[in-house]
Protein backbone atom coordinates (compact mmCIF):
# COMPACT_ATOMS: atom_id res chain seq x y z
CA UNK A 1 0.00 0.00 0.00
CA UNK A 2 2.86 2.64 0.21
CA UNK A 3 3.25 2.58 -3.27
CA UNK A 4 -0.64 3.65 -3.49
CA UNK A 5 -0.76 7.32 -4.15
CA UNK A 6 -3.63 8.00 -1.76
CA UNK A 7 -1.73 6.38 1.13
CA UNK A 8 -1.63 9.37 3.29
CA UNK A 9 -5.79 9.21 3.34
CA UNK A 10 -6.16 5.23 3.88
CA UNK A 11 -3.33 6.30 7.10
CA UNK A 12 -6.59 7.92 8.78
CA UNK A 13 -9.60 6.83 6.61
CA UNK A 14 -9.66 3.15 5.67
CA UNK A 15 -12.72 4.21 3.73
CA UNK A 16 -10.86 6.64 1.83
CA UNK A 17 -12.26 8.10 -0.78
CA UNK A 18 -15.56 7.35 1.43
CA UNK A 19 -15.95 9.60 4.49
CA UNK A 20 -16.27 6.60 6.66
CA UNK A 21 -18.15 3.59 7.16
CA UNK A 22 -22.05 4.33 6.47
CA UNK A 23 -20.82 6.30 3.37
CA UNK A 24 -18.65 2.72 2.18
CA UNK A 25 -21.63 0.82 3.25
CA UNK A 26 -24.16 2.96 1.34
CA UNK A 27 -21.68 2.92 -2.14
CA UNK A 28 -21.22 -0.94 -1.75
CA UNK A 29 -24.90 -1.61 -1.45
CA UNK A 30 -25.44 0.87 -4.43
CA UNK A 31 -23.00 -1.04 -6.12
CA UNK A 32 -23.86 -4.57 -5.83
CA UNK A 33 -27.83 -4.30 -5.92
CA UNK A 34 -28.17 -1.67 -8.90
CA UNK A 35 -27.04 -0.50 -12.11
CA UNK A 36 -24.92 2.17 -13.30
CA UNK A 37 -28.27 3.54 -14.41
CA UNK A 38 -30.38 3.62 -11.06
CA UNK A 39 -27.53 4.57 -9.50
CA UNK A 40 -26.92 7.90 -11.37
CA UNK A 41 -31.09 7.99 -11.44
CA UNK A 42 -30.59 7.69 -7.01
CA UNK A 43 -27.59 10.50 -6.90
CA UNK A 44 -30.19 12.84 -8.64
CA UNK A 45 -32.57 12.60 -6.29
CA UNK A 46 -33.66 16.23 -4.21
CA UNK A 47 -32.55 14.61 -1.04
CA UNK A 48 -29.46 13.29 -1.57
CA UNK A 49 -28.48 16.56 -3.42
CA UNK A 50 -29.71 18.10 -0.59
CA UNK A 51 -27.65 16.34 1.84
CA UNK A 52 -24.43 16.47 0.01
CA UNK A 53 -25.06 20.15 0.10
CA UNK A 54 -25.76 20.22 3.49
CA UNK A 55 -22.67 18.14 4.17
CA UNK A 56 -20.12 19.81 2.29
CA UNK A 57 -21.29 23.14 3.58
CA UNK A 58 -20.28 21.64 7.21
CA UNK A 59 -17.05 20.71 6.02
CA UNK A 60 -16.41 24.19 4.99
CA UNK A 61 -17.72 25.70 7.70
CA UNK A 62 -15.67 23.05 10.07
CA UNK A 63 -12.67 23.98 7.94
CA UNK A 64 -12.78 27.34 8.17
CA UNK A 65 -13.23 27.09 12.29
CA UNK A 66 -10.45 24.97 12.42
CA UNK A 67 -8.48 27.36 10.47
CA UNK A 68 -9.32 30.82 12.50
CA UNK A 69 -8.77 28.47 15.50
CA UNK A 70 -5.10 27.78 14.54
CA UNK A 71 -4.44 31.38 13.53
CA UNK A 72 -5.81 32.82 16.96
CA UNK A 73 -3.83 29.84 19.05
CA UNK A 74 -0.71 31.44 20.88
CA UNK A 75 2.47 30.14 19.47
CA UNK A 76 3.85 29.31 22.77
CA UNK A 77 0.78 26.67 23.66
CA UNK A 78 0.03 23.36 22.61
CA UNK A 79 -2.21 22.12 20.56
CA UNK A 80 -5.06 20.47 22.29
CA UNK A 81 -6.52 18.61 19.18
Amino acid sequence: MEDDRNHKHHVHNPYYPFSGAAEWTLAKFLAENLTQAQVNRFLKLHWVLSLIMFVTMLLIMINCCSSVKMQNRPSHQPSSC
